[in-house]
């Protein structure tokens, strides 16, 4: 299929170049739209795109239905919801792909090769595929979806099959040739290299030819490895000129004419005594064999390909085996019980090392000889010498021959690899000297991959920031290694670098975040703290690291923390949060800003980290706690002003703040007795509620909190909200008489 787009594609380049037409374009090409349809708004989005041919499944089993799950497409809805431009606001949404522009010849890939990255090799499907003779598009079409009954009568959808393009063989090894119909006749022919036959296509000779699945032959079930893997559908009221392609003009050898005669005749005769295919094709090459008509030798350049598969198969066969595994175990470990282990420590871990990386992570699960654990073999072999984790860590650290960490935690695309692999680098860590040469050596090289190549190969980092905390939860010797090792503006450099982070990206650095966490607690703020009323600003935490990173905007990392709290995880970055604003006036107020700013323009469901957080910065008892309460309860915005301003255009939000001001008060004495000074405030806010509560709100089993409903519901949990806060009301009315 590779080959049929760069040939439509440079054909047509060329030709435009040359100022001539776009020859496949017309025939082949059509349009995509695709289309994202709000389901609560009259309002639609659409791309449109053009094609040269479709790839479809063959999982369904029959094309229909894979047409029909190419169309069918998704719904967008709760967390995943589609941000409606027009709206400005999440909806549930139809996200689909359909034809808005049908070729005047369709091509149909079917999706029958794929790739094991467990076992790094490529497989076929050879199951069973049908396809009909004469197919109706309509209902793959947008005007099939959508359009009127007079739209649809004027589209001409009907095609005819005209083509079958048929692989038989393997994913690695196989041949091609096709059925090809005459067009203005019914007649079908079979093109094989060379050989040009005439066939009676029925349906019987569809199902043995190109559907593919599996036959009873002498007893047993057998594999049609031979089957359809590009199907060429005409339209009906098509005009199909002539083929402009001439016959070659060099005649057919004597020589070859004979022998395709012989070949022909033998085939005629091996086929009525034998009318399984498969078996006739094995008589059919042996028959050849023995009248000597295979004398020519093959090509040395296919000779040595063919060669070299079958080499390639025999060492996969005597590698991925049971008793090649056993070998290597014992192998690995029949030293390590002798009193000169330091002798063969060396070898026995860079023979681990080579089976792990290049065998072992490799190995699809499915094999049974797997389930024996390596992972204890692999701590037997660490732990019989402190050498055997340093050769380790230099091996896989190691650039010369391949760089084992980028390609096995970055670029891997199988999670279940990247996870083994990781889980052998963090045993190694665990038995590592922290501050020792070998771990001062491996970290320096594990973070310039942090600058180097996390910037192109974040989508899989996981695992990389998963080795870093894993390190950083082992000892406050560990912690501090990082800290000397610059970990702090090597990250927050990786971090800051863009404003354009996904929130899978930074869901991948969640590791490092819960690691900044950990390396602030071991770094010693109190000279940064205003305790001493000396002034002070944030970018004093990392002077110490200028040379390396120039931490000049501080209001960047708050603002970005505070992002990764609402669209990742609170949890994450909660550590970092508390420790910068513990005694330090500037930075807690400036955390607050940016956390009242969310609050007040978020979407309604982004809301409860954010308050989970600030709960917990407001529970901070130094100093600074009142004007942290202050600036939450009566700043710009407040939470009060918050409450006003929602009241109509956003009621959740509003409910939800007035929720917070319940939890905040119950749990904290300071925030009980500030509140004092603003009782009108706090009476406006229950009073809404009360009336939202009565008056406006729908009884509901759904949460205020999520984003599946409209509006301000009458739950259980806004009906205890309002109780508690009526009683706070009234108790601090009381109080204050």
């Amino acid at each position: 299929m590779e080959f049929f787009n760069t040939l439509i594609d440079q054909v047509d380049d060329v030709l435009k170049v040359r100022g001539g037409r776009r020859i496949y374009d017309k025939h082949f090409g059509g349009e995509f739209v695709d289309q994202n349809i709000c389901v609560e708004c009259p309002h639609r989005t659409e791309l449109s795109q053009s094609f040269t041919n479709l790839s479809v499944s063959i999982k369904s089993g029959n094309l229909e239905e894979s047409l029909e799950q190419f169309v069918k497409g998704e719904v967008l809805e709760g967390d995943n919801a589609y941000l409606c431009e027009a709206c400005d606001e999440k909806r549930t949404t139809l996200k689909r792909l359909c034809i808005k522009t049908l070729p005047a010849t369709l091509a149909i890939h079917l999706k029958r090769f794929d790739f094991d990255w467990e076992r790094n090799k490529a497989f076929k499907f050879d199951d069973y595929f049908s396809f009909p003779n004469q197919l109706d598009m309509l209902p793959y079409t947008q005007i099939g979806m959508e359009g009127t009954a007079k739209q649809k009568r004027d589209v001409s959808s009907l095609y005819h099959l005209s083509g079958v393009v048929v692989h038989s063989g393997q994913a690695n090894a196989g041949h091609y040739y096709s059925f090809i119909k005459s067009r203005g006749s019914s007649e079908w022919f079979k093109f094989n290299d060379d050989v040009v036959t005439p066939i009676t296509m029925t349906t019987q000779t569809m199902v043995e030819e190109c559907f593919g699945g599996e036959f009873e032959s002498k007893g047993s079930t057998r594999n049609r490895y031979w089957n359809a893997y590009i199907l060429l559908y005409d339209k009906a009221t098509e005009f199909c000129p002539p083929s402009p392609w001439k016959k070659p003009s060099k005649p057919i050898s004597p020589t070859k004419r004979l022998k395709a005669s012989r070949l022909s005749r033998i085939q005629d005769d091996v086929m009525e005594e034998n009318e399984d295919p498969v078996n006739a094709l094995e008589e059919l090459i042996k028959t050849g064999e023995r009248s000597g008509m295979f004398t020519e030798r093959l090509p040395p350049l296919v000779r040595n390909s063919i060669v070299d598969s079958n080499i390639k198969l025999l060492k996969e066969k005597a590698v991925f085996n049971e008793s090649y595994f056993g070998f290597i175990k014992k192998l690995a470990t029949s030293n390590i019980s002798a009193s000169n282990v330091a002798d063969y420590c060396g070898w026995n871990t860079k023979l681990l090392c080579n089976f792990l990386l290049h065998t072992y992570l490799h190995v699809t699960s499915q094999f049974h000889f797997l389930e024996t654990s390596w992972e204890d073999t692999f701590k037997t072999v660490l732990s019989s010498d402190p050498s055997a984790v340093e050769t380790f860590l230099e091996f896989i650290s190691s650039t010369r021959n391949q760089d084992y960490l980028v390609t096995f935690l970055l670029t891997c695309p199988k999670h279940s690899v990247r996870s083994k692999f990781a889980g052998l680098v963090k045993l190694a860590l665990e038995k590592v000297e922290p501050g020792g040469e070998s771990a001062v050596a491996f970290l320096g090289r594990y973070l310039t991959i942090m600058t180097r190549d996390i910037p192109e190969n974040n989508k899989h980092s996981e695992q990389y920031f998963n080795i870093i905390h894993h390190f950083a939860k082992l000892s406050t010797q560990s912690v501090q290694q990082l800290l000397v090792g610059k970990y702090i503006p090597t990250f927050l450099g990786l971090v800051l670098s863009s404003e354009k982070w996904t929130s899978n990206q930074l869901s991948n650095f969640s590791g490092g975040y819960y690691t900044l966490g950990l390396v602030l607690a071991q770094t010693d703020l109190r000279v940064y703290q205003d305790h001493t009323g000396s002034p002070h600003t944030l970018c004093n935490v990392t002077s110490t690291y200028q040379s390396t990173y120039n931490f000049t905007n501080p209001s960047a990392l708050l603002s970005h923390l505070v992002l990764v709290c609402h669209s990742v995880s609170q949890l994450s970055v909660a550590n970092t949060l508390y420790l910068l604003s513990w005694r330090n006036k500037e930075t807690s107020l400036s955390i607050i800003s940016y956390l009242m700013t969310s609050i007040s323009t978020v979407q309604g469901h982004e809301l409860k980290p954010l308050f989970t957080l600030l709960l917990s910065l407001l529970q901070l008892e130094d100093t600074h706690q009142i004007a942290r309460l202050e600036r939450v309860i009566g700043g710009e915005p407040g939470l009060f002003g918050i409450v006003k301003t929602s009241s109509e255009t956003g009621p959740k939000r509003a409910y939800q703040c007035v929720k917070f001001f319940t939890q905040l008060l119950r749990t904290n004495p300071s925030a009980k007795d500030h509140i004092t000074t603003h009782i009108p405030e706090w009476q406006w806010s229950v009073n809404w509620l009360r009336t939202a509560f009565e008056t406006g709100a729908k009884s509901s089993s759904a949460s205020n909190e999520s984003a599946t409903v409209k509006g301000f519901q009458r739950t259980t949990s806004a009906q205890e909200t309002l109780t508690d806060a009526t009683a706070l009301l009234n108790e601090i009315e009381n109080s204050s008489q």
